[in-house]
């Protein structure tokens, strides 16, 4: 439901909005960057783990740089938006779910995080064809508990920190499996209690947007 409502603005909007501007290229290769490192990740070479560490936060850091150079040109636009969050999704979800098939986390973690991926764009889509925007002054979020959680600058910032830090450590825990690093366990350790972190995060910042979304759905399913 999320991908086709926003692929629909897409096509509609692509004559009228400059596509390939700075800011959505570097979605765009943002996109293509993550297949790469789920490539490198599943080919097995300690050397090759390493280097995908470093992708890792050249990726996400490429996440923030392509929002602020939107702002600062003044190229923020409905396109623009709608393909920054599919390319979240995606850079997100292909590499929890490249984690667990390289068996560093369970498949559980993949699962809870793609089915609420599916039900907060599904809400988030509602509230798009209702004129609200997932963030930014036209929020569908409504309660300040909920704005705090999911639209604060201070939350969205701290997701992706703790976000890019528990990718970042999962593939370095490839890379010192593959050594035999004598510490290996304590950074196991380590690196799954910031995963159980970004997981939690990740629901609780679900949660809230799923309860203003519905309360948004009942105002305007009861006119």
């Amino acid at each position: 439901m999320f991908f086709s409502y926003h692929l629909i603005i897409v096509v509609t909007k692509m004559e009228q909005e400059t596509i390939f501007n700075f800011s959505n290229s570097v979605t765009f290769a943002r996109i293509i960057l993550v297949f790469v490192i789920a490539y490198l990740l599943l080919l097995g070479n300690t050397k090759i783990y390493l280097i995908s560490s470093v992708l890792i936060f050249i990726l996400i850091v490429l996440d923030g740089v392509d929002g602020i150079v939107a702002r600062k040109l003044n190229s923020v636009t409905e396109f623009g938006g709608a393909l920054d969050i599919v390319g979240d999704r995606i850079v997100e979800n292909v590499l929890w779910l490249t984690f667990a098939f390289t068996e560093v986390i369970p498949l559980w973690i993949p699962i809870v995080v793609l089915t609420r991926s599916f039900i907060t764009d599904g809400f988030r889509s509602y509230a798009l064809s209702k004129g609200k925007t997932a963030f930014g002054k036209k929020s569908m979020m409504r309660g300040s508990i909920g704005i705090f959680f999911v639209s604060s600058r201070f939350s969205r910032a701290l997701y992706g920190i703790v976000k890019t830090l528990a990718f970042i450590l999962l593939a370095l825990q490839l890379y010192l499996a593959g050594i035999s690093y004598a510490g290996i366990g304590i950074f196991k350790g380590v690196a799954y209690s910031v995963v159980l972190f970004t997981v939690a995060f990740c629901i609780i910042r679900g949660f809230f947007t799923v309860y203003d979304g519905f309360k948004l759905f009942t105002v305007h399913g009861s006119q």
